[in-house]
């Protein structure tokens, strides 16, 4: 009994010691992230027509049957962010350990190697869109069934009496991720190889070895030709196929062409592979003490370090039998780890090059995922590399403990910034919903850019339409994000064109007025404002920002809901900053509520907050003198109106309005010659 246990205790160490590892990198942090980017928009689409609506935007996107992953994630999970962040930590795990399963099983003889192999592949810093984790939980969850497959399949070609289950599992788990999509789709054809290897020393003989590779690959190649009938003739491809093979055409069309590009994206690529990304974990600019999450990266690279270290010095492995020839010496591991990590890493490249992508293309953010398919075999490569370049074993441990520690400390940092575009989004969602908690549909909300790093105008029209509407099964939706730079503003302000858009399943139809422009610069100080024609001496906005200022309609706002955002999404309501009085002073002054503006400022102060930029005293100045209190409406001018001076055309404004709308006094004629005379304001304005 004792030695079964001890065996058991054996195995599961090296598993063990892959999730410390991503929970290091990217596991800390979960419960400060939320969503991003096209997580917003799954989410929406299954909250608005649940497995129904999921399969249109899978099939609109040319991947109609992977819908089933995310709907199975949405059953077990709802829409609590958390728990999607869990789940694809989960299977990004599971991928490691059954990957590492199998080369385990490749190289019996190697097992610190192999250990190394699964460590780099846990945290290869190539791929930064762990976080976001409802999008990316189906291409982990492919990624293992690949992994399983070749497990079940390097199982078989060894097995006996277990060769049909063994091999019908293999093919069944293929087959479901293979048709789910396409990522992996070159690195079916490392089949042969892993079975060239599995079949060394069963057969020595290089002719009867080669016909039973070719035997027992036969079923994963027919699959493979079914998909690719499927996926290139067969499969339905609403519009334009985003990820039709252009590149894989063109070498038959224009080859000349299609081989010196191809020629790029591999050198390019394989640089940024092996060098681009490690340089990225050691950059002069990350030795810096702040931000405070730089100096914990560190100590986790530091604490990283050590474990491993220690780990390695510990830990003595018992190479099991190897199946290289009888009577020949087993050959470094490197001989064959190496070539065999190099064609892995070019086969995961395959795809993405395929369609043209690459993961140098500097024209797009996010083409890190066309390297994902490939971190495995540049893990096996490197670590290959660093066994034929290091003779001494101490020295190898070190240099890879050293370079899994890096790539721990470079995710926590990527995982960092995903955290604070949460906790922006955040400020958004409530801060909109505090000064617009209602807001009449058929609107359009545009602004400048997206607002946020990580969500994109999609993911924000998505996220705004689970604010205000989040169980209309509809393909017309009320609210839209309109990025300002990407339209043109004069057809819809001098013609009165109304605003359409549409992307994948959403429909968008309104007239131009029926809009509100926002400006959202947290980084700057800044709460959210809705912009209207008191802006147009605003001079904290951009030239594009102040031209949308004709479309900007805040009577679409309504002052109560009874509609509150959804907490599991959203979360509890954030702390009450100045930001919350802000949006509140500014409601209340719309729907001119004096005493509440009043109310709420009084109740700022008790708080001590207040507010960083001189157009957020905006609402005050109003309400302080509209209810006759025109003494704390000139201090509260003062404050907005210095140090930096570029206030005075929008104060002097805010004076105007105020001496043509409030009651005739002796006080309200002597505040007006005081924001005269202390401001520079027109005379014009005592009339």
């Amino acid at each position: 009994m004792y030695l079964p246990l001890r065996q058991v205790a054996q195995r599961v160490k090296i598993p063990a010691l892959f999730l410390i590892v991503c929970v290091f990198a990217f596991g800390l942090q979960i419960p400060w992230l939320g969503f991003y980017l096209d997580d917003w928009i799954i989410l929406n689409a299954y909250n608005l027509g649940g497995a129904e609506r999921l399969f249109e935007y899978a099939f609109l996107g040319n991947r109609p049957l992977v819908f089933w992953l995310w709907w199975f994630g949405f059953k077990l999970f709802g829409s609590a962010p958390i728990y999607w962040h869990i789940w694809a930590l989960l299977w990004r795990w599971l991928t490691v350990v059954i990957l590492w399963a199998g080369w385990r099983e490749l190289w019996p003889g190697a097992p610190r190697q192999i250990a190394i192999v699964g460590l780099l592949f846990a945290v290869y810093p190539l791929f930064k869109q762990q976080a976001t984790a409802l999008t990316y939980s189906f291409h982990w969850i492919c990624f293992f069934l690949y992994g399983l497959s070749i497990y079940l399949m390097i199982k078989s070609v060894r097995a006996e009496r277990y060769f049909y289950p063994l091999m019908l599992g293999a093919v069944a788990a293929g087959l479901i991720q293979l048709f789910s999509q396409e990522f992996y789709t070159g690195l079916e054809l490392l089949r042969p190889v892993i079975i060239w290897l599995a079949l060394e020393g069963l057969i020595p003989d290089w002719k009867n070895r080669l016909k039973r590779t070719f035997f027992y690959w036969a079923p994963y190649l027919l699959i493979l030709a079914l998909y690719l009938v499927w996926r290139l003739a067969l499969m339905p491809t609403p519009g334009s196929d985003r990820n039709a093979p252009g590149l894989m055409y063109g070498l038959f069309t224009t080859p000349l062409q299609s081989l010196v590009e191809l020629a790029t994206f591999f050198a390019q690529d394989l640089a940024q592979m092996l060098v681009g990304v490690w340089y990225q974990t050691v950059q002069p600019g990350l030795f810096t003490p702040s931000p405070l999450a730089n100096l914990v990266a560190w100590a986790l690279v530091g604490i990283t370090c050590l474990l491993l270290l220690g780990f390695f010095k510990l830990w003595r492995p018992q190479p099991e039998l190897s199946h290289s020839p009888a009577g020949l010496p087993a050959k470094p591991w490197y001989q064959t780890a190496t070539p065999f990590g190099f064609l892995a890493m070019i086969l995961g490249f395959a795809p993405g090059w395929s369609i043209g992508r690459h993961i140098y293309d500097l024209s797009g953010m996010y083409n890190d995922r066309f390297g994902l398919a490939a971190m495995f075999g540049a893990s096996i490569l490197v670590v290959g590399l660093i066994e034929m370049l290091l003779r001494k074993e101490s020295y190898r441990i070190v240099l890879a403990c050293l370079l899994v520690a890096l790539a721990t400390g470079q995710n926590f940092r990527v995982t960092t910034n995903y955290r604070w575009s949460w906790e922006k989004q955040l400020r958004l969602y409530w801060q909109l919903k505090w000064r617009a908690p209602e807001i009449q549909p058929q609107t359009a909300i545009l602004g400048e850019g997206a607002l946020i790093s990580y969500i994109g105008s999609w993911a924000t029209i998505s996220a705004f339409v689970q604010m205000y509407a989040p169980e209309e099964d509809v393909h017309f939706v009320d609210y839209w994000y309109y990025d300002i730079n990407k339209i043109g503003l004069k057809p819809h302000i001098e013609d009165n064109q109304p605003i359409r858009d549409e992307k994948n399943f959403m429909r968008f139809d309104a007239p131009a007025q029926n809009s509100l422009v926002i400006t959202f610069k947290p980084d700057e100080q800044q709460c959210l404002w809705v912009l209207s024609d008191r802006d147009q001496a605003n001079r904290y906005l951009t030239e594009k920002e102040r031209d949308a200022l004709p479309l900007s309609n805040p009577g679409r706002i309504l002052p109560v809901s009874d509609r509150a955002l959804r907490a599991d999404i959203f979360g509890a309501d954030i702390p009450h900053d100045w930001c919350y009085y802000f949006e509140k002073g500014d409601l209340a002054r719309q729907f001119e509520d004096w005493d509440e503006v009043v109310r709420l400022w009084q109740e700022a102060e008790q708080k001590g907050v207040h507010p960083r930029v001189g157009i957020e005293y905006g609402p005050f100045i109003e309400g302080f003198a509209r209810s006759g209190d025109f003494e704390q409406a000139l201090n509260l001018t003062r404050k907005a109106y210095y140090p930096d001076y570029v206030m005075r055309d929008y104060l002097c404004q805010a004076w105007e309005r105020i001496g043509q709308s409030a009651e005739d006094s002796p006080e309200l004629r002597d505040a007006l010659q005081h924001a005269v005379d202390d401001f520079g304001c027109e005379e014009n304005i005592l009339q």
